[in-house]
C-alpha cells in the first residue's frame, strides 16, 4: 500500500504565485521577489492538486460571521466573487507559510497569517447540534488549527476565490 505524504511542504515551494496588477497574470513568487516595487501586488495564490486558491494580501476587516461572509463576497479577484475560505483551503494557506508565503507576504506588505484568526464559510454542525446553533468554524493561522466561534464574535475576513489550476492565467 502506498502511504500518503504528510506535510510535504517542499512540494508547495514552487506553487506560490502573485497576480501581477499590470498584466492580470499570475507569476511565480520567486520571479515576483526580483521586482523592484513588490508592494504593488494585491493578490497571492497557492496551487493545490485541485485548484488555485487566490486571496488578498490583507484581511478586509474584522466582523461577525454573517457580515464577514458579505464583506468577502464584496471582493472580486480576476472578475470572480470571493467568499470566506473552507477549512481545508485554510490548511493549504497554513502549509504554504513554511515554504515562502510568510516571506512573500512581508515583502509585498501583506498581513501576517501567523498572527491571525479568520472566519471560514462553514458551520460547525456537530457543535451546533449539541450546544448552540450559532457556532461557526474559524481558522488560527498561528498554529494551523480549526476552532469555533459564536456567530456574533469578531474575527478577521480573508476573501478567497478558487480558480482552475490549468486556467488560472486565463483572463476571466
Amino acid at each position: 500500500m502506498i502511504q500518503p505524504i504528510i506535510n510535504d511542504y517542499q512540494s508547495i515551494k514552487d506553487k506560490i504565485f502573485v497576480l501581477d496588477p499590470e498584466t492580470n497574470e499570475f507569476v511565480p513568487a520567486a520571479e515576483w521577489m526580483k521586482q523592484e516595487n513588490r508592494e504593488r501586488a494585491e493578490v497571492v495564490a497557492i496551487d493545490t492538486p485541485y485548484y488555485r486558491i487566490a486571496f488578498r494580501k490583507k484581511f478586509v476587516g474584522v466582523r461577525n460571521f454573517e457580515k464577514a461572509q458579505q464583506l468577502a463576497a464584496d471582493v472580486m479577484i480576476k472578475e470572480q466573487q470571493c467568499r470566506c475560505p473552507r477549512r481545508n483551503e485554510c490548511n493549504y494557506i497554513y502549509d504554504a507559510r513554511f515554504h515562502g508565503l510568510d516571506e512573500l507576504m512581508e515583502a509585498i506588505g501583506g498581513d501576517k497569517f501567523g498572527e491571525s484568526r479568520w472566519w471560514t464559510c462553514e458551520k460547525d454542525s456537530w457543535c451546533a447540534s449539541r450546544y448552540h446553533v450559532s457556532i461557526f468554524w474559524t481558522f488560527g493561522g498561528n498554529y494551523g488549527c480549526a476552532g469555533y466561534s459564536n456567530v456574533y464574535s469578531g474575527n478577521r475576513v480573508l476573501p478567497v476565490v478558487l480558480l482552475p489550476v490549468g486556467e488560472a492565467n486565463a483572463n476571466a
